[in-house]
């Protein structure tokens, strides 16, 4: 699970990958549809989902225009591990705003 810590504790992005597995998570999507649900832009969306891709963390159905995305077995066996990742990601998502007022 080095990759997926690394993923979204070690870039400024990881709140958006999260949200992108999240939605993954209960059911595949095509790129327009994640973009739609996580509410950001189409590149955006195709950015953080090429990289969760290029980690084996997401999957790909096929080359096609249109292809769905989902969690890799890699993700799915760890989801234990996910979920600890994704509450340090929150946690340190608070701390950061919570220093935003305090400015």
């Amino acid at each position: 699970m080095k990759a997926l810590a690394t993923v979204l504790l070690g870039r400024r992005g990881g709140l958006t990958s999260m949200k992108i597995i999240d939605v993954l998570l209960d059911t595949p999507c095509n790129m327009s549809q994640i973009a739609k649900i996580v509410n950001v832009n189409y590149s955006t969306a195709h950015y953080h989902v090429n990289i969760l891709v290029e980690n084996n963390i997401l999957k790909k159905d096929s080359d096609r225009y249109g292809a769905l995305y989902s969690p890799t077995s890699y993700l799915k066996d760890n989801r234990e591990i996910y979920n600890i990742i994704k509450q340090e990601l929150l946690k340190r998502n608070d701390i950061i705003k919570e220093a935003g007022k305090n400015e």
